[in-house]
């Protein structure tokens, strides 16, 4: 957990293929809680971007980013959107740095994510600021990362007296 992939980098790490099988991306402006993320004035327009990330034929993780529209090519696609937002958003000139990120288990239902195999699953949630070099908030990110598929290591340091 200390070193930052993206969520393609997580799959081949598994020895998985990523794909992407759905997205969805509207213009939505930046209401109150995502200005004070984005450190950016309400109203301001952007893209949210929802995917559905597999590992082979399973369901990894479920991703919704949030990024200023300023920060990102004139002319998008559906297609720009199939791999690593952190390449995307590196080649515009706004390289992801680090992540500050909260971590909560999560049961998501079949109505909430239609790719599932079954009614339900547990998935881990991180609710991510990504900034660039400088500091600078560039993505509002939820990632869904399911339990089926990953396992995250974390070391926890007691100090010593």
């Amino acid at each position: 957990m200390e070193e930052l992939t993206s969520v393609t980098e997580h799959i081949q790490k598994v020895g998985a293929k990523p794909s992407t099988w759905r997205i969805q991306v509207e213009k939505i402006p930046a209401d109150e809680r995502l200005s004070q993320k984005l450190e950016v004035p309400q109203e301001t327009s952007c893209y949210w971007i929802e995917r559905v990330r597999f590992a082979d034929d399973v369901p990894a993780a479920y991703c919704i980013d949030v990024i200023p529209e300023d920060l990102l090519p004139k002319e998008l696609k559906d297609q720009t959107f199939r791999d690593s937002i952190f390449e995307l958003l590196s080649k515009n000139g706004y390289p992801v740095s680090h992540i500050e990120s909260y971590i909560t288990p999560t049961l998501l239902k079949q109505h909430e994510l239609p790719e599932l195999n079954g009614e339900s699953a547990y998935f881990l949630l991180f609710e991510e600021v990504n900034c660039d070099i400088s500091g600078f908030p560039v993505c509002y990110s939820n990632d869904y990362y399911s339990s089926q598929v990953f396992e995250f290591k974390i070391i926890r340091k007691r100090p010593l007296d």
